[in-house]
């Protein structure tokens, strides 16, 4: 049998959300480009992780090529909750390599490097404006002979080195790409109004990097990265799963007997109706009769506040108010604007893990939507989203608008949703006896039996009721 295969070091870049994309670090030895537009993030990202190790006790070289003053840059900086002034210059060096660079060329730039990072024994060294070295080389023979010689230095001590750049290419190509162990690309893109960042690990050596495109914002924190939740979450497996006969009812009588108890447990189910068609407040009845009878509920909003939901409640859902008193019932109240959908997943799912409910309710998915980034991606984030529900074995309820207010015809709002919705209860106006009424019927549930016939909806100051059978005749 051959050695088992030794595991490489890594040097933790302690930016929260990056480890977890690069399978824990950056390789100790290793070459990566950090690329992007000018105001992407580079050089923000590049002194985080540069006082951070620095905090740890690490020795950091921070080499610019730039024509700002170190005292400009940190000013800049100093706002930043990673800063810390008393790592300077003890444990992070600042190093300004443009007149080497004007006056000797590359081979003055590397001999100041090597110096510097001998010298101060770095264990990681920035070169901040990789293009001006470029730019300054006589020839790509030359340019790519700096590189190697750089890998050189770095091999022999054991140091990382981040190469920061902001040059593109008209092909696309560039062959500093070839040689460097790793390649994280940073994005400031405007979509519609909004304003998006976002990090790509392009090439990543002897790492299983999580791939694709990933949000990430910049605070008086520092940055911080959003790995897609789509990437984070997996279903249960088949040793997790255990099919369950539990029903987690509403409360109302006939409502549950025609789902033959409840909505089955550890499922999702959809509420689709217009405006007004009782879709909260059936939501909020759903969750007092759990408190009711001793279950956590969530209640998961992004348009009433909730002292608003709990003033509405009081009138039609009885003991929800009590439910909250009682540390049974949690609320958490998204804004809607200006949101990052892996933000308000991350959000949710803690609060989950804090609370342990059994039942779920998400008030608007329109709310969830307005953070996705793509529009396809409601149907990855909610796919995502009700497998680790499922896996934690809390019951999903959420609500849904369709446009159609009142007529025949009703349409789920967001394409695939309903491809992976277990159940679906659907709420509409009808006109009948002279009046506008609410309409309900279950539409689907799946591996169940359940009555579909249409009930009218009835809210009234005794709780929420089901009416007589409507017929066609009279809707």
């Amino acid at each position: 049998m051959g050695r088992p295969a030794t595991i490489p070091e890594r040097l933790a870049t302690r930016v929260p959300g990056l480890d977890r994309l690069l399978e824990g670090g950056l390789l100790v030895g290793g070459v990566y480009i950090v690329q992007g537009v000018p105001g992407a993030g580079k050089t923000v990202l590049a002194n985080q992780i540069a006082f951070e190790f620095a905090k740890a006790g690490g020795q950091v070289v921070y080499v610019t090529l730039l024509a700002e003053s170190h005292a400009r840059m940190l000013q800049h900086l100093r706002r930043m909750r990673f800063y810390d002034s008393s790592v300077i210059p003890k444990n992070l060096y600042y190093l300004s390599g443009f007149r080497p660079l004007e006056e000797d060329g590359l081979s003055g730039l590397l001999d100041v490097v090597r110096q510097s990072a001998t010298s101060h024994k770095a264990g990681l060294l920035v070169l901040d404006g990789l293009v001006s070295a470029e730019d300054a080389a006589p020839s790509l023979k030359d340019y790519k002979k700096f590189l190697h010689e750089l890998q050189v230095v770095l091999a022999l001590m054991g140091g990382t080195a981040l190469l920061l750049s902001n040059a593109e290419r008209a092909n696309g190509f560039r062959p500093d790409h070839t040689m460097v162990d790793g390649i994280i690309e940073l994005s400031n893109e405007i979509q519609n109004v909004h304003s998006r960042r976002y990090l790509h690990v392009r090439k990543l050596r002897g790492a299983a990097q999580v791939s694709g495109r990933h949000s990430f914002d910049i605070s008086d924190a520092g940055i911080a990265v959003h790995p897609r939740i789509e990437t984070r979450v997996k279903p249960a497996s088949d040793d997790e799963y255990v099919p369950s006969v539990e029903r987690l009812g509403f409360g109302i009588a006939d409502l549950d007997k025609m789902m033959e108890g409840g909505v089955p447990n550890a499922s999702a189910t959809m509420l689709l109706g217009p405006t007004g068609s009782g879709k909260t407040m059936l939501g909020l009845q759903w969750l007092a009769e759990g408190a009711r009878l001793d279950e956590t509920g969530i209640y998961f909003g992004f348009f009433e506040r909730p002292p608003a939901i709990l003033a509405k409640s009081k009138r039609v859902c009885v003991g929800l108010v009590e439910g909250v008193e009682r540390g049974l019932v949690h609320q958490l109240w998204q804004r809607p604007v200006e949101g990052i959908v892996d933000v308000v997943c991350d959000r949710l799912l803690n609060e989950v893990e804090r609370h342990e409910p059994k039942r779920l309710f998400m008030d608007g998915l329109d709310g969830l939507a307005t953070a996705v980034d793509i529009d396809d991606r409601v149907r990855e984030v909610m796919t995502a989203l009700a497998n680790e529900l499922e896996r934690r074995g809390v019951t999903i309820l959420y609500s849904a608008e369709s446009a159609d207010l009142v007529g025949p015809t009703m349409r789920v709002p967001f394409r695939g949703v309903s491809a992976i919705t277990h159940n679906m209860i659907v709420l509409r106006h009808a006109r009948m006896r002279g009046r506008i009424c609410r309409v309900l019927s279950v539409l689907k549930m799946r591996d169940s039996g359940h009555d579909s016939t249409l009930r009218e909806l009835l809210i009234t100051d005794r709780g929420i009721l089901l009416g007589d059978v409507v017929t066609a005749l009279e809707a």
